[in-house]
């Protein structure tokens, strides 16, 4: 039995440690905020100011919140004007809605002709699909050379169509990976030991192992700790699937395997998806994962925050375990146990674009410019106004003034993973000074898929793309979670989607990868 704690393990700890030094704290926050209030009013003079002798153009920017519009978005607002007019001379006017309603109040406000000029997207194939992004091509080539140069040519491929930019990327960790988050007073309490080895897929050697360390590791725990939920994944995400090395190719139906071929296969059906299958099946009837993880509705933030969660599983980059102990107040030992793989859809999964009916596609543009490369504005976006929503500590990370936290700030920076260019700013406290830098590097040497830039078009098999879709949402719950008998329902599960129309969506895929490797010149 494994009864030493790893050196990874306390790397985390001192890790944690060195960067909960050297904050500073804000004598009276009250005071200050009452003075950049005033500072504000200034500010908005200034801009009037502006207005009047340069006529600077406006820009509506669209932008996604947690719960409720922070109160002091005006605020937050008025500040980059302080530097959007006089840079670019381009007036910004922020809106915030929430996340439980963002894609649908984006859709609406776009068809009725509401001016949304500037905004942030996860459904960049069905906006591109729907004609609603702006082809900002050449007006990147003209306003947009800083925005190119931090996200790379490469990177735009992802939100490219026909060697035309339809969007662009949120800079953030890209290199995300398959990690499991533990908590470490758990780990420490009975001496266990993770010893967790990087592997490229689930035939590898080297993953098998990472799996049989986590399933002890999960049996000490489950055994002693019977109170606490040993292991919890939102169904939302891949769960352990995410282990195997593939590209999803835009959707998931129908992918590339591998590291090497061109053949477009159904997911579902190979070796390596029903390996993970059992693994969560094993795992549940273990009674490492929650009886009802199918349905429960409750998020994994309220388990962790009430202490009632040992480990999670995620897709994340390095830094997970200041996040995670900033909201719920744990401290988590994290460990990758996957090479990360840069794909389309990682890449377009979260981006930004300039709506097809905008006005003002140049002045959009600029602002998209200065939003990426402009230190000051990405704080701004991410954190709100400093000293009022933030303070900057000693060690160059940012935190919450004293009495303010993410439940009661005006503008609580819950959200800043989903701005333009958070590694321009100043990273959160908890992590080291250069944890943006950590990221910016990790991004460029991460793995990239053979097909960075393919983007399938549905529109030929929409009728089966729902079907397919109808029959995910009915089996991969219960599969993912391991709540779904494999030998009772996984012959079912691949009849379904062949009757759905999976063999069609393949087929019409392989045609379109055949044709974009034929235009980009590669030699299948």
């Amino acid at each position: 039995m494994k009864k030493l704690l790893s050196l990874l393990l306390s790397i985390c700890m001192a890790a944690s440690i060195l960067v909960g030094c050297g904050a500073q704290k804000m004598e009276n926050p009250g005071n200050t905020a009452n003075d950049k209030l005033a500072e504000t009013e200034s500010i908005t003079d200034e801009v009037r100011e502006e207005k009047e002798a340069g006529e600077p153009e406006k820009v509506v920017v669209r932008m996604v919140c947690l719960g409720t519009v922070p109160s002091d978005l005006k605020l937050v607002e008025d500040a980059i004007n302080k530097i959007s007019v006089p840079e670019i001379n381009v007036q910004v006017e922020l809106e915030a809605i929430s996340i439980a309603n963002y894609d649908n109040q984006l859709a609406m406000d776009m068809t009725s002709g509401e001016q949304v000029d500037v905004f942030y997207a996860t459904n960049y194939n069905s906006l591109v699909s729907n004609k609603q992004l702006l082809d900002i091509t050449d007006y990147i080539g003209q306003y947009g050379q800083g925005l190119v140069e931090q996200t790379t040519a490469e990177w735009l491929k992802a939100t490219s169509v026909g060697g035309r930019i339809y969007a662009v990327p949120v800079i953030n960790g890209k290199a995300m990976t398959c990690t499991v988050a533990m908590r470490t007073d758990i780990l420490e309490k009975y001496n266990l030991t993770p010893e967790l080895t990087l592997g490229k897929d689930i035939n590898d050697s080297d993953m098998q192992k990472n799996l049989e360390e986590l399933n002890y590791v999960f049996e000490i725990v489950k055994e002693n700790e019977p109170d606490m939920i040993t292991l919890f994944y939102p169904v939302a995400t891949a769960g352990f699937t995410g282990l195997i090395n593939y590209d999803s190719l835009t959707d998931g139906n129908g992918v590339l395997m591998g590291e090497e071929g061109w053949n477009v296969v159904d997911l579902y059906e190979t070796d390596e998806y029903y390996q993970m299958l059992e693994l969560a099946r094993k795992w549940y009837n273990a009674g490492y994962i929650k009886s009802d993880a199918a349905t429960d509705k409750e998020s994994e933030a309220s388990y962790m925050s009430a202490g009632r969660l040992f480990a999670s599983v995620s897709y994340s980059e390095v830094g997970l375990d200041a996040q995670y102990k900033a909201s719920t107040g744990y401290d988590y030992t994290c460990v990758k146990i996957k090479t990360p793989l840069l794909t389309s859809s990682s890449l377009s999964g979260m981006i930004w674009g300039v709506s097809s009916t905008t006005k003002v596609p140049e002045a959009s543009v600029k602002f998209l410019d200065l939003a990426y490369t402009n230190k000051d504005v990405a704080n701004l976006m991410c954190y709100g106004v400093q000293d009022v929503h933030w303070i900057l500590n000693d060690d160059g990370t940012v935190s919450y003034p004293e009495g303010i936290d993410n439940t009661n700030s005006p503008y609580p920076s819950s959200t800043y993973w989903a701005m333009p260019n958070s590694l321009v700013g100043n990273p959160l406290e908890g992590n080291p000074s250069d944890y943006n830098e950590i990221l910016a590097e990790n991004n460029k040497t991460a793995p990239v898929s053979r097909a960075l830039g393919f983007t399938f078009d549905q529109s030929n098999v929409t009728t089966q793309c729902a079907a397919v879709s109808a029959v995910l949402d009915e089996y991969l719950p219960g599969f993912k979670t391991g709540s779904l008998d494999l030998e009772q329902n996984y012959s079912n599960f691949i009849e379904k989607l062949k009757a759905a129309g999976m063999d069609d969506i393949i087929a019409e895929k392989q045609k379109q990868l055949d044709a974009w490797c034929t235009e980009n010149g590669i030699n299948k």
